[in-house]
């Protein structure tokens, strides 16, 4: 079977590239893709309003990276069983065929077209070679003063990677989706003197840090 995973954004809002709103963090994880998917609402069914929404996501991604712009990229124009007037959606899709993009009309209630937009993915990711990745060493394991276990902390390519038994288990047992939980692990990696850690590891402020399957944007100033 064909397998491939996604991540799903939000939309960018004017100067994310500057960081307004969490423009900086989405645009960092649509940094690690291969192929982008621009989700686009035509419901309103205003080919003008459509067209300048477009335009500011593109326009965002370029003044963040012109590598980021260029990535591939397919546009879903979904809820296409909601378009009030189809002639105004048909006038938009015309103007990016002109550009040679490529347009994929979806429903993602009723599920007409993802199946197309879903292989058309796959098939430009197939075309695609993943970049080489240098393997970095692995820096000094840090022993946190209130922990028994070490935890090792490794600059990867798109910032570092930490592991750890113990900060596995307290990850596992914690409530990522409560501010009430999220406190609490960052006091946890603050006793344990993580961001200290990275601070002599050469971590920059919005770096990427990764603790098992949970990635964090390391900030020098807690």
């Amino acid at each position: 079977d064909a397998t491939f995973v996604m991540a799903d954004l939000p939309g960018l809002i004017e100067g994310a590239h500057e960081g307004a709103g969490l423009g900086l963090q989405f645009l960092r994880h649509i940094d690690r893709t291969r192929v982008l998917i621009h989700v686009i609402d035509t419901a309103a069914g205003d080919q003008h309003k459509l067209w300048s929404d477009y335009q500011q996501v593109r326009g965002e991604l370029k003044k963040y990276s012109a590598a980021l712009a260029r990535r591939p990229h397919l546009i879903a124009l979904n809820k296409m069983d909601a378009v009030g007037d189809a002639s105004e959606v048909l006038g938009f899709r015309q103007r990016l065929v002109k550009l040679r993009r490529r347009t994929f009309p979806i429903s993602a209630a009723t599920g007409e077209g993802v199946k197309d937009l879903l292989w058309a993915a796959w098939r430009m990711l197939e075309k695609r070679k993943a970049e080489p990745s240098q393997p970095l060493p692995a820096l000094k394991v840090y022993r946190g003063p209130s922990s028994a276990e070490p935890f090792t902390i490794e600059r990867v390519h798109d910032g570092f990677r930490v592991s750890g038994n113990q900060l596995e288990r307290l990850l596992a047992m914690t409530d990522m989706t409560k501010p009430e939980g999220l406190a609490h692990f960052q006091r946890m990696l603050d006793r344990w003197g993580l961001n200290d850690a990275l601070a002599r590891h050469g971590a920059h402020g919005g770096e990427t840090v990764r603790i098992s399957d949970v990635e964090f944007l390391y900030d020098p100033q807690r």
